[in-house]
């Protein structure tokens, strides 16, 4: 996490956070909206899990990771063109679909493409974004990973440098390969082969950030 030189306290771009105690220095700007959760804590109090890149509330992407994270483990096999909650049959799309819809947006996989990843990719209400602004929560599309050319997830966690800059991500997926939903870990940094297959991340929440 990029620090201010003067304070040493983490810079989250609206807020600035002291490590020592744990806690923002300021309330969360989007606190009105979330009474439930503590406008000081660092991500809902689940550093672990969770990230707050900007030091506000990212309520809808955490309950998008949320759902990923329940397809992990459920049963659910990989089943080209099903859209299934955890324990049922689903794609990639279908998974990336689910987890938008559960964070109180519409359904991204909207339009006449081929594909259910090139209608994401092509629908207008989402924005597609540069690496360096990536959060956690964001969608991320693949070309050519395998047989089949077009793949996608949802980015769970977000790891970067003392500089700010990306160095490795961790992907949800329906994997038709493993038959099943798995995090991915993808090496930035060093280029991994899964990196070499990135082809754009995308914002979906309405709420800004």
């Amino acid at each position: 996490m990029p620090k201010d030189k003067e304070s040493n306290l983490g810079d989250h771009r609206v807020r600035k956070y002291d490590s020592e105690v744990g806690r923002f220095l300021a309330v969360d700007p989007l606190w009105e909206k979330y009474h439930t959760l503590n406008p000081f804590q660092y991500s809902a109090n689940s550093p672990v899990m969770k990230v707050d890149i900007n030091g506000m509330n990212e309520e809808q992407r955490l309950e998008a990771i949320k759902l990923a994270e329940e397809y992990i483990g459920s049963g659910s096999t990989y089943v080209m063109g099903k859209k299934g909650l955890p324990g049922d049959p689903v794609d990639c799309s279908g998974l990336i679909s689910n987890c938008v819809t559960a964070g109180d947006e519409p359904d991204p996989n909207k339009g006449s493409q081929t594909s259910g990843i090139l209608n994401i990719e092509k629908n207008k209400k989402l924005s597609e974004i540069e690496l360096k602004d990536v959060q956690s929560g964001n969608i991320i599309t693949f070309r050519g990973l395998s047989t089949y050319p077009y793949h996608g997830g949802i980015i769970k966690s977000v790891n970067r440098d003392e500089s700010g800059n990306v160095i490795s991500l961790t992907v949800v997926h329906a994997s038709s390969s493993a038959n099943k939903t798995v995090e991915k870990n993808i090496d930035i940094k060093n280029n991994d082969f899964w990196a070499k297959h990135i082809n754009g991340f995308y914002k979906w929440d309405s709420i800004p950030d």
